[in-house]
């Protein structure tokens, strides 16, 4: 699964959305929260799916060729590398990914354009005309040439981004965690893999282990920034002096409050990392001055919560960091 920055954004979104709301039902949003991580199963089934969407294009268009009135000698001997590169048949022949597509009542029957556009796109991509052309045949050509297609018009397609966002609105959001999960899971896929393979698997840096830690990690988050909204709510109002509370953006209330949350409540992360993370989500999901406030916010806090005392790091070098 992905590191520890989608696990925030997951907790961000679900605190924004119970703030938003006005129901105090927590152990509800919780089960929402945790669903919304499950689901980017289905995303990844969604997308990778595509790719086989396009390979048996591919091969439509091939027997469609043959089957014309008058085949030109191409149509009669068409070149079969892309259709029958092996790194394609690997995830055709995957059981484990026919069943979750099935599972997740996968179909793209009702979108032949889009199939149409990005294939026309690949078929005039100088890298596959060369992958194409050329007499010699390696596993790390056929690798290379569908992670590059891949990347090219599958991970940056607006098409499919505006599609995904229509079935679910965080979607677009988990898209680049995806297609990093999917890019990793091309590269490393065996050439010799078993059709029980799980691709899912592949795509992980993290053991099973890791991502029960990440899943507590961001159940936990989400709950106490819920759970210590009011206390660290009169925090942030007393460091934003200059700002009238009702103008603050709520995104910068819940990305303060989720700060203010890992700072205190989370004692084996440094300080620095929190920080971190929280400006750079503030540049991708608040305002354009988000990034100046809640920096001078966060460096104000952290002055204030050592001198109380509040901010105790444990473990090997996180003391005082």
């Amino acid at each position: 699964m992905p590191g520890r920055r989608f696990y925030r954004i997951k907790a961000m979104q679900a605190v924004y959305a119970f703030f938003q709301s006005g129901d105090d039902n927590l152990p509800a949003a919780e089960k929402e929260l945790v669903k919304s991580i499950r689901n980017l199963s289905e995303l990844f089934t969604w997308q990778l799916s595509f790719l086989l969407e396009i390979h048996d294009h591919a091969q439509n268009k091939v027997e469609d060729g043959k089957a014309k009135f008058l085949p030109t000698a191409e149509d009669l001997n068409p070149n079969l590398r892309f259709i029958q590169n092996p790194i394609l048949c690997l995830l055709s022949g995957n059981l484990e990914l026919r069943r979750m597509i099935g599972e997740y009542k996968i179909s793209w029957i009702t979108e032949p354009e889009i199939i149409r556009k990005i294939y026309r796109k690949i078929k005039s991509d100088e890298d596959y005309i060369q992958y194409m052309d050329n007499p010699e045949s390696s596993v790390g050509n056929d690798r290379s040439i569908i992670i590059k297609l891949f990347k090219k018009y599958l991970a940056k397609s607006k098409d499919l981004a505006t599609l995904y966002g229509e079935k679910n609105i965080f979607w677009q959001d988990d898209l680049p965690v995806v297609n990093q999960m999917i890019t990793r899971c091309l590269s490393i896929i065996p050439e010799d893999a078993k059709p029980n393979e799980s691709l899912l698997a592949l795509s992980s840096e993290d053991t099973g282990e890791d991502e029960k830690e990440d899943m507590l990690f961001a159940r936990q988050l989400f709950t106490k920034s819920v759970i210590h909204r009011e206390d660290y709510g009169k925090i942030i109002s007393s460091k934003a002096k200059n700002w009238e509370s009702e103008r603050l953006a709520v995104t910068d209330v819940v990305l303060l409050t989720m700060a203010i949350t890992e700072l205190i409540q989370f004692p084996e992360i440094p300080i620095k990392v929190t920080m971190n993370e929280y400006i750079e989500l503030s540049k991708i999901y608040s305002t354009p001055k988000s990034k100046v406030f809640i920096n001078g916010i966060l460096d104000n806090l952290v002055i204030q919560l050592k001198e109380e005392k509040k901010i105790r790091k444990t473990g090997r070098g996180l003391i005082d960091r």
